[in-house]
């Protein structure tokens, strides 16, 4: 059975958007937050930033930087490995089933991204998890399932450790699909030239996707699907209509 996302009381409502590399994650991401109520992990940082917090320990040692990065120092707190070795006590299974997936890939080069990559957004769950607000509402667009979903596809066909990846995967409350024909992913990635991903690991990558959906669809996740290739507006429009009516019944403080 898969771990559900982390159980809170008041808990943040936390949604994941899932798509090929080329789909506009972060442009979607960024619309949906300016066109509503949603808060991304950057809106939780600067909400941090702002609050009034004591000065922290090792008063000698940040006495001596210079002022502009004593202040920097003084007001981070963004997600860190702390936050990562939270997210690692609360899914051992899933943190040792990474470790061991990675490990069977040949690649070094492509074990140590795809492993760092998911730490990366590991911290950044659990972050959200300690620092959001009761009623938050959070939309993570380079998250746990899309990490995933690049480790899925670095994995030989038929590898068992990929079935003990979406066994012991934590989920999010909802997801966002953005589809996009691999074709047009592909296109996209080749003119943008600047995505991490090789394009030859995106024809697995679609295969995994559509494995990673059914499973999400199995184990009850809310899920919405929205055309990628349609204009940005439109595909923020209608992924931000769709994220009022999830969250229409839970209040805000």
């Amino acid at each position: 059975m898969a771990e559900t996302a982390d159980v809170r009381v008041a808990a943040p409502f936390t949604v994941e958007l899932l798509a090929l590399p080329g789909a506009g994650k972060t442009t979607v991401a960024a619309g949906v937050v300016a066109a509503t109520d949603w808060s991304d992990v950057a809106g939780l940082l600067d909400r941090e930033r702002r609050r009034p917090r004591r000065r922290r320990r090792h008063r000698l040692a940040v006495a001596v930087l210079p002022a502009a990065l004593r202040r920097r120092l003084l007001a981070a707190g963004g997600p860190d490995a702390k936050d990562a070795g939270t997210f690692v006590l609360a899914h051992r299974r899933h943190a040792d089933a990474v470790l061991d997936a990675g490990e069977r890939l040949t690649d070094s080069a492509a074990q140590k991204l795809a492993v760092e990559l998911l730490f990366e957004s590991w911290s950044e769950r659990a972050y959200v998890q300690r620092v959001g607000a009761p009623g938050d509402r959070v939309v993570l667009h380079e998250a746990v399932l899309q990490r995933l979903l690049f480790l899925l596809a670095l994995l030989p066909a038929g590898d068992p450790a990929a079935d003990r990846l979406l066994a012991t995967c934590p989920l999010p409350d909802a997801v966002v699909h953005l589809g996009l024909p691999l074709s047009v992913a592909v296109e996209r990635v080749h003119r943008r030239n600047k995505e991490f991903t090789d394009v030859a690991v995106m024809p697995a990558m679609d295969a995994a996707l559509a494995r990673l959906l059914t499973h999400l669809a199995t184990a009850g996740v809310p899920l919405v699907t929205a055309a990628a290739d349609a204009p940005v507006t439109a595909v923020v429009e209608e992924v931000s209509s769709a994220l009022r009516v999830m969250t229409a019944g839970r209040s805000r403080p």
